[in-house]
């Protein structure tokens, strides 16, 4: 699985926004029970209404195809979105990776060093 980040513009009507809401946030319900979403929110006051959206999907146009099947993009409430794959390397949404490890030819980081598990 890849993992995308995917960004919502808004259009600045709150009242159709609020009117679709329910349907958008039950997908994206749906789609975290079924593992393809790892976090949404929407941006916070003061910055233009759009949201961010983490995804895990097989390639971009499986996960073109889960954009294009969120209420908000079928009612007409994101404006404009982009997709780009995303490799993440450090955080609590990459346990395990290190951007120093990643590099092709580095040694596992994982290991333990013996020395340093051993006491004098």
């Amino acid at each position: 699985m890849k993992t995308f980040v995917l960004t919502y513009v808004y259009i600045t009507d709150d009242w159709r926004r609020l009117n679709v809401r329910d349907r958008h946030v039950h997908y994206l319900r749906r789609l975290t029970d079924t593992g393809s979403l790892l976090v949404a929110g929407r941006l916070a006051d003061g910055q233009p209404p759009g949201a961010i959206l983490v995804l895990l999907a097989e390639s971009w146009d499986d996960a073109r195809v889960v954009i294009e099947a969120d209420p908000f993009v079928t009612e007409g409430i994101v404006a404009a979105w982009t997709l780009v794959e995303w490799l993440p390397a450090l955080g609590l949404l990459a346990p395990g990776f290190d951007t120093e490890a990643s590099q092709p030819g580095d040694v596992d980081r994982n290991k333990t060093d013996e020395r340093a598990a051993s006491p004098e």
